[in-house]
């Protein structure tokens, strides 16, 4: 026994109760008999564990029996147990798998004759049903077809498809602490191990079938549910190789049309890396929720147009999308283009507004720009539809400037067409949104409603925003003035408009107490508002309150953030509010 090389056997089990004493016996009556035993029960629930229990009273060799206290998965298992052989060769199989009597025998002579570059030697398998009995044909024959058994550098065969044995491999235990453990992160464990054992190292074929592999209903190749996620996960790790695009497209092809919201982040990845269209244009056709029956058509008509560019040629997400929207263009008529971007706003998609931005430029017509400002300002969905079910009327071509950022044309446009469709409390919620949400350009459509509308709810909206009140008293405010829906305040807003501030002051004096407007004076002292700046000197006037007196002075004599809080600390801290002080200074 001391003259042969240990040989380190990991046979992991998982409810296997039914097979897994035929299994045990195959290792057992190996005719090499220098071998260590790990078995690792993944915490099974039938009585596998007593079965194994009661085996090994009666085995002889060298073994240790590991037990999960919880279910990990295969790829766990497999690593706790290579962690936990110390042989020069490592073999590992599946506790309803079968070796035969001279397996480790002929695959440790091969090895021994074998130089550094070789990793690993494998064999066919037989295969049998539940009951052990023969299956017509060899495991590889019923997954590949080869004219001669690929030995060697096989790395790009197998990334074309695995088709090796798992339970037939004999590896150098070295391999490992080159190549690393098994990902636990995926579902299967053994084609992302042998693509990155061939990646580096030779896979040597050896004519002995070695092994009886157990084809039956409840294993783990048959109740696995999503292949999708691990398969793109492994070739993001091969991305530089010649992948099988045929095979990815069909896979993201699955994964888009069955929602697999796990899987879709990855061909995004997939896109980016590959620069290949058919990817970057299914990740689009999930993320603005095309459906498969509409989306089908552009990939059948973008798979001819397989090839993989290198991959420093990686265009910005603009242009992947621009690209996009020129595919859907050209395919789709009008009305398919707009159930699209409806669909893409009604989900709440990530990049909707952002699609519609390119549907307006694209096909310049009116209800797409209509439904990018939709999704910019976040008008909710009961409100969108009123406008968009107005808008469906509007089917001319050339009603629509092109959309530039910074360009606030648009907001006029937008606020004049919602405004004509929509009632005041629908116009009083967009701004609502808008306020609470901190919408970008936010504060301009507010002032257009105001102008247009001439109405106090507007007026105190648009102060807030240009005031950047905190929306945990903003909401306050705009709570206690829904009532308010006269035009009793002048339209036009003048930049350092001090009539605008008061009525601001008188309204938001008479909703938040002194604490709120206190908090509202010191965040924006601390934060060098300087737009707030007016309306705390207002505020200070109004409320005759020495803390927000303290502050405006604080800030008109620009004294140091860090010196103020000290100050303010002080009078914060003192019993008496004492609000006549200074009452006869000029703030």
């Amino acid at each position: 026994m001391t003259d042969t090389p240990l040989v380190s056997v990991a046979a992991i089990n998982y409810n296997n109760s039914k097979y897994v004493i035929e299994t045990l016996d195959s290792i057992r009556y190996q005719t090499y008999a220098n071998i260590e035993l790990i078995i690792v029960d993944d915490c099974s629930t039938d009585n596998s564990v007593e079965l194994i229990d009661s085996w090994l009273r009666t085995y002889a060799g060298k073994y240790r029996f590991i037990k999960h206290e919880t279910n990990k998965g295969v790829c766990a298992a497999c690593n706790t147990g290579l962690k936990n052989t110390t042989g020069k060769y490592f073999s590992i199989i599946a506790t309803d798998d079968i070796m035969l009597p001279e397996k480790i025998a002929t695959q440790v002579a091969v090895l021994e004759v074998t130089g550094n570059i070789v990793a690993a030697v494998y064999s066919d398998a037989y295969m049998i049903d539940d009951d052990s009995y023969p299956i017509e044909g060899l495991f590889i024959q019923d997954h590949r077809q080869f004219k001669e058994m690929p030995s060697g550098h096989i790395y790009e065969i197998l990334l074309q498809g695995n088709y090796i044995p798992g339970m037939a491999l004999l590896f150098k235990r070295s391999v490992f602490e080159d190549v690393g453990y098994y990902d636990e992160s995926l579902i299967y464990e053994d084609y992302d191990m042998w693509l990155r054992i061939a990646k580096k190292y030779n896979i040597i074929f050896d004519n002995y079938i070695s092994v009886k592999y157990r084809k039956r209903p409840g294993g783990l190749t048959s109740t696995i549910k999503n292949w999708r996620f691990s398969d793109i996960k492994i070739f993001l790790k091969h991305i530089d190789a010649p992948i099988p695009v045929e095979r990815l497209h069909n896979l993201v092809f699955e994964a888009y049309a069955l929602n697999d919201m796990d899987t879709m982040p990855l061909i995004k990845e997939l896109g980016s890396k590959t620069n290949n269209n058919y990817f970057k244009i299914a990740y689009f056709l999930w993320e603005f929720r095309i459906s498969p029956e509409f989306g089908n058509k552009v990939l059948v008509k973008e798979s001819e147009l397989n090839a993989v560019s290198p991959p420093e040629i990686i265009k910005d997400e603009k242009s992947d999308l621009m690209m996009f929207t020129e595919k859907i263009c050209a395919l789709f008529p009008l009305e398919n283009l707009k159930t699209f971007a409806c669909d893409a706003y009604y989900n709440n998609a990530t990049d909707g507004m952002e699609l519609n931005i390119c549907l307006a430029n694209k096909t310049n017509n009116r209800y797409f720009k209509t439904l990018y400002f939709i999704c910019k300002f976040r008008v909710p969905h009961v409100i969108g539809a009123i406008i968009l079910a107005k808008e469906q009327k509007y089917v001319d071509i050339n009603l629509v400037p092109q959309i530039k950022e910074g360009d606030h044309s648009g907001q006029l446009q937008f606020t004049w067409q919602i405004c004509a469709l929509l009632p005041i409390e629908h116009l009083k919620s967009i701004a609502y949104e808008v306020y609470c949400q901190n919408v970008k350009d936010g504060t301009l459509l507010i002032k257009e409603l105001l102008k247009k509308t001439n109405n106090r709810y507007f007026r105190t909206a648009y102060l807030l925003c240009e005031f950047r009140i905190p929306t945990v008293f903003g909401e306050k405010v705009l709570a206690n003035k829904k009532e308010y829906i006269g035009t009793g305040f002048p339209s036009d807003i003048k930049e350092g408009d001090y009539p605008d501030i008061m009525i601001f002051v008188e309204q938001i004096s008479a909703v938040l107490p002194v604490e709120s407007l206190k908090v509202i004076a010191r965040d924006a002292y601390f934060n060098n508002a300087g737009e707030t700046k007016p309306l705390i000197v207002a505020l200070a006037k109004k409320k005759r309150n020495r803390y927000i007196k303290a502050v405006s002075l604080l800030w008109k004599y620009q004294v140091f953030v860090p010196k103020g809080k000290a100050i303010l600390s002080r009078i914060e801290g003192e019993k008496s509010d004492r609000s006549n002080w200074f009452t006869d200074m000029e703030v």
